[in-house]
């Protein structure tokens, strides 16, 4: 660290041996240069320019003389004036007073020129009376400019304190007051420079401040004298000076500016004809005419020859034109600093009541800057804003986003007191029309999304007055995750009433200004976790609802119309808190809903696919049982059932596929053979006896067993038994009529097929029983195995010889041999 120290004071020392060797002025590397802006001091030689500190961008005025204006000087004339100006700046420089011109950097001297820096200003009162001289150009600010009455006396007021202080503090008389001297500021105000002449008076005891006699020399260059238009007659004739001879000078430069920047002394640089005019003065009442009444006392004894009845610099300050309430307001406002926070808070609550009796300028020039300077106190700010509101009224919309809306910003971001808040969401609809857009994205409309969550009601409710006049201008982001979630989190955990209902109905004043999906996603999700009965609250969201659903925009869907609102809806309508026109209220707005999911839906439905139709639709039980005009029969599957080893019935998750098809041949009367199928009672009058079976063998035989097989259907036009007669134990699994495993014992009969058929039955002691009938298990074997071949569509043709070679080696009983035989018979 110490290292770094050492090198940063290393190159910060030899930039500044640099800085000193390049040519030039420091000033101008120090600080940027902009345009001119006015000229001032003695033959107007001083040029000012506009300009800023490279560092700290602090704006300043650069003043600058060059020395080849000059050249065609003599050498001493040169030498003498350039210590004129110096001597000036020097003494500026040294006197510090608000009513005298600050100087930000002292000044430099170079080759070339003279520069020193001080506070912005807007021009000399030369320049506003049309002197332009050493002015390149004129700037456009002093077009057409004039003084307002307020701006007049409050300047007249500002340089009679200043030469108030000079005369008794600092023991010092100017000699040159005059327009080339007053300084206006960037503020509006008056300040005192040109201190070319100055010099230090004695006092005589009896509070004269006496001074050497002036020596007026005809000959010299009128730059190395006072302005002659403004000088005292004893100054000229080359008497003893006191402080009126600058009091005399002060009154020529109030009448000149009462008298529209005209001078009461017009001499041309000519003392003879100074002179006459001075004689003719006390006999010229015209210059009086337009001074104020409250002032035109004080002004003829200004302009006194005898000095001893000119008043001193006190008694201008006392002056009666100085005692009405505007310019009492401008002082005060001035020395602010002085006064404590109470004092300031009983001038800050009388102080628009004044403000309405100024012009814009004194506005934005005097009393603005001593506003906003008060805003570093919190306390304050309250008090304050009503003046600041008011002054915004008066500007353009960008003279409130250059001048104003700078020293605003630190105050949206103030949470307390409250009443801060209160006053900016007030005026609101002002702070809207006057802020540029992006200003308010980036500072006001922040500060509203923070009011929300203020726990003092009466911000909340100015806030969901506001919100939805700003809905345009909230971006996405901000909208999702910054403005909804406050307003949901108000509705959802607010505690009163009222403003939960001033913010659903906040929301949907809201709405148009949303997109779709934050209205599906974020709003109405969350109105059914509203937890209250309140009539107010319950109207609300029934208004949001009948927005949403009515919105071309938005439009709920019917499937969040079915599953979510309706039943929310539905609940709600019968709350005991609602009375009748609510009550018809929410039932119309089910109607319609409901109406509306009818239609769509059925409409979908009709235009389903016949494929998909098929596929979806699961038709009455009876009718697919009992089909007479097809053999085709559904599998377990089609019916959403599994079949197993037991006799259990579940419900299948999968989707329906089926495992055989039945032909479709022409059923005919078969012996009657009842098997207990699902729990109830199957004939076997829908299954064709062997001998029609073996009518149908052909040379192929593969093609005749399966048409067999297809007529071998112990399902076709049964109706199936109801759920309720399961036992609780069965279960069919494997997505298969024929299941491995053990099966039931078949019940005795002379026919095959209906042994086989049996293989079906339910029955609880069928495991045991199977065990002493090989027959059986061999025959529900190869017919599953041949139904599962089937139904993955695999060839059979092998399948078929094998089974009949297995079932001809079968010792079957000799009470089943007749059965046996007709079997093999039809697998032959």
């Amino acid at each position: 660290m110490d290292y770094l120290n050492k090198f940063k004071s290393t190159v910060s020392s030899v930039a500044a041996q640099v800085t000193q060797a390049l040519p030039g002025n420091p000033i101008f590397r120090e600080y940027d240069v902009q345009g001119q802006i006015a000229t001032a001091g003695p033959g107007l030689s001083w040029k000012i320019f506009s300009g800023t500190k490279h560092t700290t961008k602090q704006a300043v005025a650069i003043w600058l003389f060059e020395k080849k204006t000059l050249d065609k000087w003599p050498k001493v004339d040169k030498e003498a004036f350039g210590e004129l100006l110096k001597r000036g700046v020097s003494q500026i420089t040294r006197l510090r007073h608000p009513r005298l011109l600050v100087v930000e950097r002292v000044l430099e001297e170079s080759r070339d020129n003279f520069a020193f820096c001080t506070e912005p200003i807007f021009a000399s009162l030369a320049n506003i009376f049309g002197d332009t001289e050493n002015l390149s150009d004129r700037p456009s600010h002093l077009d057409d400019f004039q003084f307002e009455n307020i701006e007049l006396e409050h300047g007249l007021f500002q340089l009679s304190e200043a030469l108030n202080f000079l005369h008794n503090d600092a023991k010092i008389l100017h000699k040159n007051v005059c327009p080339n001297s007053i300084i206006i500021n960037a503020k509006g105000a008056w300040k005192l420079a040109g201190f070319d002449f100055c010099s230090t008076g004695v006092s005589d005891g009896q509070g004269r401040i006496l001074c050497e006699p002036f020596e007026w020399n005809r000959s010299l260059n009128s730059a190395f004298l006072p302005h002659l238009d403004f000088a005292s007659p004893e100054m000229v004739d080359g008497q003893k000076c006191d402080q009126t001879s600058d009091i005399f000078s002060f009154g020529l430069l109030a009448a000149s500016v009462y008298n529209k920047n005209k001078v009461v002394i017009k001499s041309r640089g000519n003392v003879d004809n100074y002179k006459k005019e001075i004689g003719k003065l006390s006999d010229n009442s015209y210059w009086f005419s337009n001074v104020p009444d409250l002032y035109k006392d004080d002004l003829k004894a200004c302009l006194n020859i005898n000095q001893q009845l000119r008043p001193d610099t006190f008694q201008l300050t006392k002056s009666r034109l100085f005692e009405h309430a505007s310019l009492k307001t401008l002082n005060y406002l001035e020395s602010l600093m002085q006064m404590d926070n109470a004092q300031k808070m009983t001038f800050f609550k009388g102080l628009p009541n004044v403000l309405i009796n100024f012009p814009k300028r004194p506005l934005v020039q005097k009393v603005l800057p001593c506003l906003s300077e008060q805003f570093t106190t919190a306390e304050l700010v309250p008090f304050i804003l009503p003046s600041i509101f008011y002054i915004s009224q008066q500007v353009s919309n960008k003279e409130f986003s250059d001048v104003i809306l700078p020293s605003l910003i630190p105050v949206f971001q103030m949470q307390h007191p409250y009443q801060i808040v209160l006053l900016l969401l007030q005026q609101m609809p002002l702070l809207l029309a006057k802020t540029p857009e992006a200003e308010l994205k980036r500072h006001v409309l922040p500060m509203i999304y923070n009011s929300l969550s203020n726990d003092n009601p009466r911000i909340q409710e100015l806030c969901l007055s506001i919100v939805p006049t700003i809905g345009k201008l909230v971006d996405r982001d901000a909208m999702r995750a910054n403005l909804l979630p406050k307003l949901l989190k108000l509705i959802l955990d607010g505690h009163v009433l009222s403003i939960r209902v001033l913010t659903l109905i906040c929301l949907s004043k809201l709405l148009p200004t949303l997109e779709p999906w934050m209205v599906s996603d974020q709003i109405l999700p969350a109105l059914p976790k509203i937890n209250s009965k309140e009539p107010g609250i319950l109207m609300a969201v029934l208004g949001i609802y009948k927005l949403a659903f009515e919105s071309e925009k938005f439009g709920i869907n019917k499937d969040l119309c079915a599953k979510s609102v309706l039943p929310f809806l539905i609940s709600t309508m019968v709350e005991n808190t609602l009375n009748l026109n609510q009550f018809e209220q929410f039932v119309a707005l089910i109607k319609v809903m409901m109406t509306r999911v009818e239609g769509e839906q059925r409409s979908r439905l009709q235009q389903l696919s016949a494929g998909q139709e098929e596929q979806r639709n699961i038709g009455d039980f009876n009718d697919i049982f009992n089909k007479g005009e097809t053999n085709k029969c559904p599998n377990m599957d089609d019916l959403g059932m599994t079949v197993g080893s037991g006799n259990t019935v579940s419900r299948s998750n999968a989707n329906p596929s089926p495992i055989s098809t039945f032909a479709n041949t022409t059923q005919t009367a078969s012996p009657s053979l009842d098997m207990d199928v699902f729990g109830g009672s199957f004939s076997s009058s829908s299954v064709q006896p062997m001998s029609n079976v073996n009518a149908k063998k052909s040379s192929n035989g593969v093609s005749t067993i399966l048409s067999a097989l297809d007529d071998f259907d112990p399902f076709k036009s049964k109706s199936p038994a109801p759920l309720s007669t399961f036992s609780s134990s069965s279960t069919f699994a494997n997505n298969s009529v024929f299941s491995g495993g053990v099966m039931p014992p078949p019940p005795t009969s002379s026919n095959p097929i209906q042994r086989s058929n049996n293989l079906f039955a339910a029955d609880s002691g069928s495991s045991s029983s199977s065990k002493s009938d090989p027959f059986a298990n061999l025959l529900s074997s190869n017919l599953n195995g041949l139904a599962s071949q089937r139904k993955n569509n695999l060839p059979i043709n092998n399948s078929i010889p094998n089974m009949m070679g297995n079932m001809q080696k079968m010792t079957v009983p000799s009470t089943q041999n007749s059965q046996a035989d007709n079997l093999l018979d039809f697998l032959n």
